[in-house]
């Protein structure tokens, strides 16, 4: 970060409150800002930080490994760069090459705390950006849930029972009826192919379709909140009980 502190307005800190979660964390958020002189470009993150917990250990662990889910470290390193980049164009613009690009360069986050229990907690890292001279912004989402005892990454195939895909897909076509006229024609068909993330929430699990998957840009990532009573049969039983997802 250093290279490009002359140029650049950094800041980072931690906020000292947070989403206080009674059965086992503090998610505190640790914002990071950087940007041109101009506002060429531009980052803001912000970026969830457990606090708290019996372990300190797992704590730790659960953070890298937030950090790296949601790729923090290399956006920051490639604000850097993007910024050194533009600075140096912007100062002598008689060097500039044929070649050389300086689109403008956004990238922001945000996150969304859902369902937490003593075993198991979940998150949604949100992002937006506009880069590469791209004419619309893209926007992603990273779903996390994690088991809270191990530090280990609770995985869709871990969460649901095997050959649960099917009853999915049409859970999946039921409830993205409501807005079925505002996505692409041939949308039921196709998601039974389609990538798709997921993350707890007190009520049920949320599902996510990546932007352009099964609807058109304007939409961006669509989601879907699905009642754990209509999951009933496909969820682990395991986990409804230590997760202890209500009937």
């Amino acid at each position: 970060m250093t290279g490009f502190a002359h140029v650049a307005r950094l800041c980072v800190f931690i906020l000292s409150t947070g989403f206080v979660l009674p059965a086992q964390w503090d998610v505190k958020s640790t914002k990071v800002t950087a940007q041109s002189r101009d506002r060429h470009v531009s980052l803001s993150l912000d970026i969830p930080v457990l606090a708290g917990g019996p372990s300190v250990k797992i704590r730790k662990v659960l953070n890298s490994k937030l950090r790296q889910a949601g790729g923090f470290n290399a956006l920051i390193s490639e604000a850097g760069q993007q910024i050194n980049t533009h600075e140096k164009l912007s100062s002598n613009p008689s060097s500039r090459r044929e070649d050389d690009e300086d689109f403008p360069w956004d990238y922001s986050s945000e996150f969304k705390v859902g369902l937490n229990t003593k075993v198991v907690t979940s998150l949604c890292l949100q992002f937006g950006c506009q880069t590469g001279g791209a004419a619309t912004g893209h926007s992603y989402w990273v779903g996390f849930t994690f088991d809270n005892r191990t530090g280990a990454v609770i995985t869709l195939k871990q969460f649901f029972r095997d050959g649960m895909k099917p009853a999915l897909v049409d859970l999946f076509i039921k409830h993205l009826g409501p807005v079925s006229e505002d996505l692409f024609p041939d949308w039921v068909k196709s998601i039974a192919s389609a990538e798709f993330g997921f993350y707890l929430e007190g009520k049920g699990v949320v599902f996510f379709f990546p932007k352009y998957s099964i609807g058109p840009g304007v939409m961006g990532v669509v989601s879907i909140e699905i009642p754990f009573k209509e999951l009933d049969t496909l969820i682990v039983p395991e986990w409804r009980h230590l997760a202890r997802i209500p009937d």
